[in-house]
């Protein structure tokens, strides 16, 4: 629930967005490659789904630079030119944003964050790449955060999204999730809850998984 903010919810949104550069960059584990996982895709290919890390920020700025406006008008909630090198480094902080990104050799073909928002309640984004959209990869990485969200305890996720942006919802509910919307300042907010898994494992030092959900909602496979 919102409480006064000083900028109107289309304003914070967008912030928001842009933040969520900057904060996938700081919240990522640096060089170390740990909790990767080999993603196979509904085309036959696959990718490496792990965390965003410090040293992928050339590799953002070129994903930026190969999206559509279109693509980033989506993303980020109005039209905006791909974030510079120089703002991202100037950006970079820890914050409370936890990122993932979807790599195919060194670069990036797609990335998501799980912020937090309140008690219970986290908010989800997911850019992927023109080219390699409609290939199972938003699908993984919606998994990998609502996996994450599990582990810490949320219960349901967020969205925001353009009036006209019937893709991401589309996403939403091919991975098995119902989703209510309203519309707040001309935006179109997406809430759905979790499931409550009957397994969560935990494994190497803070890797997170619930296999059972995951295979029941058939996530890496869907949209």
């Amino acid at each position: 629930v919102r409480r006064s903010p000083r900028f109107s919810y289309t304003e914070t949104a967008r912030i928001r967005g842009l933040l969520g550069v900057h904060e996938a960059v700081g919240a990522g584990r640096s060089s170390t490659r740990e909790d990767v996982t080999v993603v196979p895709l509904r085309d036959g290919g696959e990718i490496v789904l792990r965390p965003l890390g410090t040293d992928d920020e050339q590799a953002m700025v070129r994903l930026h630079r190969r999206c559509s406006r279109e693509t980033l008008r989506r993303r980020y909630l109005s039209s905006m030119a791909a974030p510079s090198p120089a703002l991202l480094r100037l950006l970079v902080d820890g914050g409370s944003c936890t990122a993932f990104a979807a790599t195919a050799g060194t670069e990036l073909l797609g990335m998501a964050h799980l912020s937090h928002t309140q008690d219970g309640i986290a908010e989800v984004a997911v850019l992927v790449e023109d080219a390699h959209q409609r290939r199972g990869i938003g699908a993984s990485l919606l998994a990998a955060c609502a996996e994450e969200a599990v582990a810490r305890r949320i219960r349901s996720l967020t969205a925001i999204c353009l009036p006209d942006n019937d893709a991401f919802p589309a996403l939403i509910a091919g991975c098995g999730y119902r989703a209510t919307q309203h519309l707040d300042d001309g935006l179109r907010v997406l809430t759905f809850p979790l499931p409550r898994p009957q397994e969560a494992v935990v494994v190497d030092d803070g890797a997170r998984r619930f296999a059972r959900e995951a295979r029941d909602h058939r996530l890496w496979w869907t949209r």
